[in-house]
């Protein structure tokens, strides 16, 4: 497992999140296309007294606009399961890998900041030290001894 392979949960998080924001953008946008139009009307029976209806739709010229944002948003959809989809095969990898490292110190700063996200000095605060570069430093000695031992 390199540093870039743990690096990627952090980015399909972030990824996600951005596509997720996209995909509100275009809902709200396109709830703002909705133009209520009214029109007069009678009642079946008798009386038949006029009365005003207000109808709520997408007016004519709002329609093609509406279909292609429709089309965007189900687009965004997709490609935001898509990429959900590649960040759990991803974070299951990983938490796979984590899980079979032997120091209980390392699994723990695997965890925190691959996984949860955290800082580095929040790793450090995390597992009882001061200093970030303490958990950096193991833990990028201990990937390059593990591309070693994959080599």
């Amino acid at each position: 497992m390199t540093k870039e392979e743990l690096s990627q949960v952090r980015n399909l998080k972030n990824e996600i999140k951005l596509l997720k924001e996209q995909k509100a953008e275009i809902r709200q946008r396109m709830s703002g296309m909705s133009t209520p139009h009214s029109v007069q009307a009678s009642g079946k029976c008798e009386p038949y007294q006029l009365h005003n209806i207000t109808i709520q739709g997408v007016a004519r010229s709002e329609t093609d606009a509406y279909i292609e944002a429709d089309d965007k948003r189900e687009k965004i959809a997709l490609d935001l399961a898509e990429r959900e989809r590649q960040c759990l095969d991803e974070y299951d990898r990983i938490n796979s890998f984590v899980s079979t490292v032997q120091d209980s110190e390392m699994r723990q700063i695997l965890t925190l900041y691959y996984l949860k996200g955290l800082t580095w000095q929040q790793v450090a605060f995390k597992i009882g030290e001061n200093d970030e570069s303490y958990p950096r430093r193991k833990c990028t000695q201990f990937l390059k001894l593990a591309e070693i031992a994959d080599s």
